[in-house]
């Protein structure tokens, strides 16, 4: 088994995915009304199929030992879209990295609220410089129990930063 296939997470925000969802979903009630209608009916089948689209995407890193690539892409629908394949000649580790996030709300007054918070990010190193991101988590020891599986299949190890 050469190919490593690693799910970096979804592509699209769970308030956005609830939302958008929540949303469909009151279309489509509203349309039933009309499902007499052939244009009602296929408006409900449009916005199922919307919502199925924003559930399914995620973004893959998959890493070919044997060929000594890597690839990344977006799947939706289990499809593969922008696809990206770059070249390594090893695999040097995995570093874990601290992160500082930050995202500012503002309301109509122009007051604005900052929340601020923590992330550390999974990173593997290759060729000594080549960084290519693997996952993330607000909690450090949880990000290593989800980096083991992967560690064990890559057959490398956890360096400190």
């Amino acid at each position: 088994m050469s190919k490593i296939r690693i799910n970096q997470g979804r592509i699209i925000p769970s308030q956005f995915r609830m939302l958008f969802t929540a949303l469909c979903m009151l279309g489509i009630i509203a349309l039933t009304v009309r499902m007499n209608n052939p244009l009602g009916f296929l408006i409900c089948l449009v916005l199922s199929l919307l919502i199925i689209i924003v559930w399914t995407s995620f973004s893959i890193l998959e890493v070919d030992l044997a060929k000594r690539k890597y690839v990344t892409y977006n799947a939706i629908m289990g499809r593969a879209f922008q696809k990206e394949e770059h070249a390594f000649e090893r695999i040097d580790c995995v570093k874990i990295v601290e992160a500082n996030k930050s995202q500012t709300m503002h309301s109509r007054g122009g007051v604005g609220h900052t929340c601020r918070w923590k992330e550390y990010e999974a990173y593997l190193v290759l060729d000594q410089d080549k960084k290519v991101f693997l996952i993330s988590d607000e909690n450090q020891t949880e990000l290593k129990e989800r980096l083991k599986p992967i560690l064990k299949k890559l057959d490398t190890e956890i360096k400190s930063s």
